[in-house]
């Protein structure tokens, strides 16, 4: 056989696989999606199960409360399992703007929950224990202020709990923080709040967080040590006591 007829083999048999990988695809869609949702805004998956933020969703017909979608992958693919939304829910929380899934615990971010202030901040926890899924706490900052917007990024490991507040006054107006939650008997427990030690005003330090094992990453994206607004990101690891 001529090498072109070979290469022409090679090519078809490629562009067969890739059509067949692309026909496997699978679009999402909420089962009751509407107009100016944002379904999609936020995702995470674990396993077989994924999580997706609609931010924007006027769940119990309370404008912008925000909801997250539950989906399983099944022999038919992926299919809705769950709706998931804030008790109490109120205007504008936009819950579901941050998420986080893991071992069956789903983490939703309220950026503009109002409890401990104006766009202060919250994290709503949800677990599924009999094919139902339930919400369990709403956690917040120990020292929350108006504005933090805690909530505003999240990661979640088996043991720990990161999430970022990256408008919080720690060391300087919008110098941002973040904090460390360790689960324990089944709950989460503020351990930790995490701050950089040349934080300035401005950096917005845990506008991103990030967790593997006992190693923490917090994003500064406006941090100015490179140049104006150039960014920096802070390794955090944890000794078995603290986070150094």
């Amino acid at each position: 056989m001529r090498l072109s007829s070979i290469l022409k083999c090679l090519a078809c048999s490629t562009l067969i696989l890739i059509s067949q990988s692309y026909a496997k695809q699978q679009k999402l869609l909420p089962d009751d999606g509407k107009a100016e949702d944002h379904f999609g805004f936020s995702v995470a998956i674990d396993g077989t199960t994924a999580l997706v933020g609609a931010y924007k969703a006027d769940a119990k017909h309370i404008q912008d409360s925000g909801a997250a979608y539950v989906y399983s992958l099944g022999s038919e693919g992926w299919e809705q399992q769950a709706k998931l939304v804030a008790e109490p829910a109120h205007v504008d929380d936009t819950l579901g703007g941050n998420v986080a899934l893991k071992n069956h615990m789903a983490m939703l971010g309220v950026s503009r929950r109002d409890d401990k202030g104006d766009d202060a901040g919250a994290v709503f926890t949800f677990e599924l224990e009999a094919n139902s899924w339930s919400q369990r706490q709403i956690l917040t900052a120990i020292d929350a202020k108006p504005g933090d917007a805690f909530g505003q990024s999240i990661a979640l490991s088996e043991q720990f709990l990161v999430i970022g507040a990256p408008h919080s006054d720690a060391l300087r107006k919008d110098s941002g923080s973040a904090y460390v939650f360790i689960r324990d008997k089944n709950t989460w427990r503020f351990q930790a709040k995490l701050t950089a030690k040349d934080g300035a005003a401005g950096d917005l330090f845990g506008i991103s967080v990030a967790i593997d094992g006992d190693t923490v990453l917090v994003g500064a994206d406006l941090n100015d040590e490179k140049a104006e607004k150039a960014g920096a990101v802070y390794v955090y690891l944890f000794d078995g006591k603290q986070w150094n």
